[in-house]
């Protein structure tokens, strides 16, 4: 599906210069985490109702390793997307998890 003005359009249409942003994230049981390739977001709904909102750089796990030893790469990446997870609840203690009661 093309348009004139460009929405919409496939991905071999897209101008070939620009790196497509990857993102990851979850749904929290009151809010949202995304995490890019080098931070992190967050937004959580409060007890008073109230959003609060957090955000920081994402660790990073062995970049030298990672870049040597290709298999490790998935792994390592797959590594600091969990390691978001203590950093939100620092940062936004209302933040509630998918499986916490």
């Amino acid at each position: 599906m093309s348009s004139e003005n460009g929405h919409g359009a496939p991905a071999a249409e897209r101008e070939q210069g620009s790196p497509q942003l990857r993102l990851g994230g979850m749904a929290l049981r009151n809010g949202l985490l995304i995490h890019g390739p080098s931070s992190w977001a967050a937004a959580a709904r409060g007890s008073d109702g109230e959003i609060r909102v957090a955000s920081g750089p994402k660790p990073v796990l062995a970049p030298v390793l990672a870049a040597r030893v290709p298999v490790l790469r998935g792994p390592l990446r797959l590594a600091e997307a969990f390691a978001v997870i203590p950093l939100v609840r620092l940062r936004l203690p209302s933040a509630r998890l998918p499986f916490e009661d």
